[in-house]
């Protein structure tokens, strides 16, 4: 054998080597669906176009107690807002979706809007929004459940085509929901007058 043959070889397997190893870190890297929830503003004069709801989202880190001025909160409501995000490189498809406080769940077509929808088929790389009532999660916040079992916070959980739950890291507080319950009654309330 020459070293030309040699080299040959040697090329053919470590292309073949490496043929495999991409083939299993793609499937390996499979679906990532990552589920965020947050409370936020909808209204059909918040989106750009017509029949469009649009989503002011208020982000609990940053929410200073009062709600911004220049918005119309006589066709605005408060919501719950799901978001999930599949950012790995296979499809996967949202068998339901539910509000959390840690074993109890809430949820259904009913709860949603846009559940009707499910089940739902994310690509690699899409995102999904849902919005639910802000009062169905503070009611759920503040279920009475015997003392230290679970704390005031609700999140969010996917059951996924594969078998698979994803569930929020990040929840939202009792006290959170009812800060911007509180600030939204008193913008209502300067609205009116």
């Amino acid at each position: 054998m020459t070293w030309q043959d040699w080299a040959s070889l040697i090329g053919a397997v470590g292309g073949t080597i490496g043929s495999i190893a991409g083939f299993v870190v793609y499937l390996q890297s499979g679906t990532r669906v990552k589920v965020r929830i947050s409370v936020g503003i909808a209204g059909s004069d918040l989106a750009v176009g017509l029949g469009q709801i649009g989503l002011i989202i208020l982000d609990p880190r940053k929410f200073k107690g009062s709600l911004g001025h220049g918005i119309d909160f006589a066709h605005a409501r408060l919501v719950v807002i799901v978001e999930a995000v599949n950012s790995g490189r296979l499809p996967v498809t949202v068998e339901s979706l539910r509000l959390i406080r840690q074993k109890i769940e809430f949820g259904g077509a009913n709860l949603f809007q846009g559940a009707r929808s499910l089940p739902h088929r994310f690509d690699f790389g899409t995102t999904a929004i849902w919005t639910a009532p802000l009062d169905d999660a503070r009611a759920l916040a503040a279920l009475p459940l015997p003392k230290g079992r679970a704390p005031n916070v609700v999140g969010a959980s996917l059951k996924l085509g594969n078998g698979k739950s994803v569930k929020t890291t990040r929840h939202l507080s009792l006290k959170h929901l009812e800060e911007v319950l509180d600030a939204w009654a008193k913008a209502k309330l300067d609205t009116n007058k």
